[in-house]
């Protein structure tokens, strides 16, 4: 058995990890907060949510900067681990994938569970990163490796692995093309909050008669993978946030993109839009640009167009289950 730790802010991460888990072809486990998302393929244990009623400046919620989130006395988290720690004793898995908390990791290798964990852009040279990258057995990168940063060597380089883009529209046929008058430019957002309002987009569509504009998600209202597939991949650009999993959709579908990061800690977006403009795969203002400046970045974006989205593609899913069931076997595990 693999478990899997899946954080619950956004989808990205209960998407990609149930992703992962239906490729693998052993049994698995889930831990995070809430029911199970959509579509997990093994069993699932809820946990108590710990971000209710903390006062952070009374709770030293980071443990004098050792940890992230800890909060002292906090009833939620102590069911929470206690959970975790029960379901680990009674199944004994052969490895916990983490994406993502340094927490949750060090309580499985304290427990002796080896781990991997999900290694995200952005600064992550802080104590607990270091922490939990250096207790990993496994570090997976859903990026490739030319979108890190140069820099020099670190402890853990030897046993990470860049599978590249993780999607769940990965190796599906574009839908057919449309027959309209008009472009049209898809803004793709999420659950994580921090997209443009809506009067900013209605803005951005005066200033752009031509185009027509559609928006899913964030504001927006959400469809399914289906119907969000034909309208992503029939899109003549698309304008989304740079989280990892949105970014891999867009490549999935070769679209032509302008990628806006929004504020996440550790400059996480930030540095995946640096990392998209370094290998020329999109337009990636700073933040939301004003109305003026979008008829010049749609333009931008067709010039380019989305056939270079094939370099943020690698081995994807297929990479990652190959890379943790290595590690599961390593400890004793069947596939």
């Amino acid at each position: 058995m693999i478990g899997f730790y899946l954080h619950h802010h956004g989808s990205g991460h209960r998407i990609r990890g149930t992703l992962i888990a239906r490729r693998l072809g052993v049994p698995v486990v889930g831990f995070g907060t809430g029911e199970a998302p959509q579509g997990w393929p093994g069993m699932w244990v809820p946990l108590a949510a710990d971000d209710a009623d903390v006062r952070p400046e009374r709770a030293d919620v980071a443990a004098g900067g050792a940890l992230h989130w800890a909060p002292l006395h906090h009833p939620g988290l102590l069911e929470r681990h206690a959970a975790m720690a029960a379901a680990l004793q009674r199944l004994r898995p052969r490895l916990v994938l983490v994406d993502v908390s340094v927490e949750a990791a060090v309580l499985c290798r304290l427990l002796g569970i080896p781990v991997a964990v999900m290694l995200l852009p952005g600064e992550r040279d802080d104590a607990p990163h270091r922490l939990a990258h250096g207790i990993a057995e496994l570090l997976l990168a859903a990026r490739p490796v030319e979108a890190d940063a140069p820099r020099g060597p670190r402890p853990w380089d030897s046993k990470t692995i860049h599978v590249g883009a993780i999607s769940r529209f990965a190796g599906r046929a574009p839908a057919a093309d449309r027959a309209v008058d008009r472009r049209r430019v898809l803004v793709l957002g999420g659950t994580g909050g921090g997209g443009p309002a809506p009067r900013e987009i209605e803005a951005a569509a005066e200033a752009t008669p031509d185009w027509e504009w559609l928006q899913r998600g964030g504001t927006g209202g959400f469809v399914g993978p289906e119907r969000l597939w034909s309208e992503l991949s029939g899109a003549d650009a698309v304008i989304v946030s740079a989280g990892e999993n949105a970014v891999a959709d867009v490549a999935a579908a070769r679209r032509p993109a302008v990628v806006i990061p929004v504020p996440r800690p550790f400059d996480e977006q930030l540095a995946t839009a640096r990392a998209l403009a370094r290998l020329d795969l999109a337009e990636t203002p700073d933040s939301w640009p004003e109305p003026a400046q979008w008829p010049g970045l749609l333009a931008a974006a067709l010039r380019r167009g989305g056939d270079g989205w094939d370099r943020w593609e690698g081995d994807g899913v297929d990479g990652a289950a190959a890379a943790l069931l290595s590690v599961y076997r390593r400890h004793g595990g069947e596939a």
